[in-house]
């Protein structure tokens, strides 16, 4: 099974999905004049997708690179550093949090898919590209790095 820490990461990553999900709906992503299109790569295997969209409420597509070529390529980092401040699109204590890992890791041994989920400690981060170039980009520096939802809607311009 693996350490709570690595259950910690899976699970922040999943409240800032949901918490995207609903702060930037697709809607308000369409009223623009040139909309921007938001997407989630992650690195588990691609048949655990359609369970993790559900669960996360995500309203984007989501796609998968199991190898991390992605992740190399945007010179992204791993780590189970949780860093010291608590994001605001953290909404259960650190606490809930490893009971609610626990719960799932519980329900995803069935099957093998906690062990097919991909490397817990990869994070990630939020790039805007433009014409095929990164305009603006943020590298997670640890698991609760994810921006801010603020600072995204700036960004976008929403």
């Amino acid at each position: 099974m693996r350490k709570h820490t690595d259950l910690i990461s899976y699970q922040m990553c999943q409240q800032f999905i949901r918490a995207l999900s609903s702060d930037l709906p697709a809607s308000a992503l369409a009223a623009k004049s040139s909309p921007p299109r938001i997407i989630i790569i992650g690195c588990g295997a691609p048949d655990l997708i359609r369970e993790y969209a559900a669960t996360t409420s995500c309203a984007y597509p989501m796609y998968s690179d199991p190898t991390r070529a992605v992740f190399s390529a945007l010179n992204l980092t791993s780590t189970l550093d949780m860093g010291t401040a608590r994001p605001a699109y953290q909404q259960d204590t650190t606490a809930g949090v490893v009971v609610s890992s626990f719960f799932q890791t519980l329900g995803g041994l069935k099957g093998g898919k906690a062990l097919r989920a991909g490397n817990y400690a990869q994070v990630g981060g939020e790039f805007l590209f433009e014409g095929g170039r990164a305009k603006w980009c943020h590298r997670m520096r640890h698991t609760r790095d994810h921006s801010e939802l603020q600072v995204l809607r700036g960004v976008l311009g929403v």
